[in-house]
């Protein structure tokens, strides 16, 4: 099974957090091949497959983040490219494993219900969530009101043909909340739920979250000085993808 990670290159992004992220995956993880789609990271060698697969943000007022929308094309480009396996990893390029991974999990946190009647709430979201993410919870809850929450902040194993059917069924124009909707159309998948999604917003959570089983940042904390050093401290040696 490949490994996808989803790379966007942008002026609050940083290139440590994806670095680190391949480090730990391919310490932690078992996989076959690495894929990076998108933007391409200055470090990346000739051992990975690299899909070089970015739309530009037009500017257009839409009621979704474009950065969803450019999910979207980057998943149908995985679903359409032969050299990547029928069940692949899909990672977002800030998902740093801290412990070993025997499988990846389908994990859920709290139900759908409980995400839409606490909308914007800072406890249960680990952020006050926009207007934006209002309409995904919707979009979400009108699906599956007796659904899970699967948007933690973790690796998912995703199936081509069943991906692209959930995308076409639901009319998708974003993958916002891609996870949910992929892990509660499909009954056979056993979700196991997980008090808490490791994402580390403040210092304070970096300095709860040493030892998390797994941990994802944001634009401005991975530019935060002790968690590069942390990771650099926890992952010293390059791994076999970088120059």
């Amino acid at each position: 099974m490949d490994l996808v990670v989803l790379y966007k290159k942008s002026p609050s992004t940083c290139e440590e957090e994806i670095r680190f992220t391949i480090r730990s995956m391919e310490k932690y993880v078992k996989f076959d091949k690495l894929i990076v789609i998108g933007d391409r990271p200055s470090f990346l060698n000739v051992n990975a497959i690299y899909i070089n697969l970015t739309l530009e943000d037009d500017g257009v007022k839409r009621d979704c983040l474009f950065k969803h929308i450019d999910m979207l094309a980057k998943a149908k480009a995985i679903i359409a490219d032969e050299r990547i396996s029928d069940d692949f990893i899909w990672s977002n390029d800030d998902f740093i494993m801290l412990q070993p991974q025997e499988r990846i999990h389908y994990y859920y946190n709290k139900t759908i219900k409980e995400w839409y009647e606490a909308q914007n709430n800072w406890e249960i979201s680990g952020g006050k969530k926009s207007n934006t993410w209002n309409k995904y919870i919707k979009e979400v809850y009108d699906a599956f009101p007796e659904g899970y929450w699967y948007e933690v902040h973790y690796p998912i194993v995703f199936n081509k043909k069943k991906l692209d059917n959930v995308i076409k069924k639901y009319k998708l124009k974003h993958l916002g909340v891609i996870r949910s909707f992929y892990c509660n159309n499909y009954k056979t998948i056993k979700g196991e739920q997980i008090e808490q999604d490791y994402k580390i917003y403040t210092v304070d959570d970096f300095k709860k979250y040493k030892k998390a089983p797994f941990i994802s940042t944001t634009n401005m904390m991975g530019r935060f000085q002790p968690l590069t050093q942390f990771l650099r401290m926890r992952f010293p040696e390059k791994s076999s993808y970088e120059k």
